[in-house]
């Protein structure tokens, strides 16, 4: 029996779920609650123990385990919000703040944007998400989506540093071999921040073989890259693209290469990688 119902409100789009294991209910609950909140769905899910529908479609993947579950859950909901959510430019990138400083951190998979955000979050900067950022098209607002952040085989020294964290929740996942680690900020969050306080965006460029080092980009080279790393950008109005274009002309950029996590970790606790002057 379904018995057990979550709703959510994901900008602007309304989820619905029923699920049949209250564990699995409590653990989305708590990944997801700063958007618990009861309005009509536009997406409903039924959530049995190895099967997954949406929108009546039957579900096909059978999980033998809650892990691959959770994560599939997690992956259905990023999609639809990629189809739908319309007012928002969607940048695939990680997010942390300090004092007043806010970065960026736009990646593909396996560029190590994960790992970096986590350094960052590791070393004293508060966490705003990591899959996905959303900036309103109209009040030019950044609205974190502070779900966990999920690393596939961190580095031993990563693991360490996320257990003895004590305003971090670390779960540790064993799937099909791999590790698998989520870090969940114990902390409430601000709901929206000012884009003025954008200092830079870091793209981080896991290269094994490649010495350390930390390239200036120009505005032409930052502008392409948020363009690739926009999920949406195609199917925004105009507004994306001049938000876009004045990202470009006003944020310092870096791109990170770097083949080893020493090299990283020292980078971001000496700050070298958000202090260097603008062109």
């Amino acid at each position: 029996m379904l018995t057990h119902e979550l709703t959510l409100s994901l900008f602007g789009i309304g989820f619905k779920f029923f699920f049949e294991d209250k564990k699995t209910k409590n653990r989305l609950e708590k990944y997801f609650s700063p958007f618990l909140k009861n309005i009509p769905p536009q997406h409903v899910f039924w959530v049995e123990k190895e099967k997954i529908r949406i929108d009546q479609a039957g579900g096909n993947e059978i999980f033998s385990e809650p892990f691959p579950l959770i994560d599939t859950l997690i992956t259905n909901i990023n999609a639809l919000l990629f189809k739908e959510v319309k007012e928002f430019l969607i940048i695939h990138a990680g997010a942390v703040k300090k004092e007043g400083r806010l970065l960026f951190l736009p990646g593909f998979s396996g560029s190590g944007k994960s790992t970096t955000t986590a350094l960052f979050v590791l070393h004293g900067w508060e966490f705003l998400g990591d899959d996905l950022i959303f900036i309103n098209l109209k009040d030019k607002k950044i609205y974190p989506y502070p779900i966990p952040l999920r690393l596939k085989d961190p580095p031993q020294k990563l693991k360490t540093l996320a257990e003895s964290a004590s305003d971090l929740k670390a779960e540790k996942f064993i799937w099909e071999g791999q590790d698998f680690l989520y870090l969940l900020p114990e902390r409430g969050l601000k709901t929206s921040f000012d884009l003025e306080e954008l200092g830079a965006l870091l793209f981080p460029l896991f290269s094994p073989g490649k010495s350390f080092s930390l390239r200036q980009l120009n505005a032409t080279d930052i502008f392409k890259r948020l363009f690739a790393h926009s999920i949406n950008f195609p199917s925004c109005p105009r507004e994306a693209f001049d938000l876009a274009f004045a990202l470009s002309k006003k944020a310092v950029g870096h791109e990170i290469t770097f083949d080893h996590f020493d090299h990283l970790e020292n980078a971001v606790r000496e700050g070298v990688l958000w202090t260097t002057p603008h062109p």
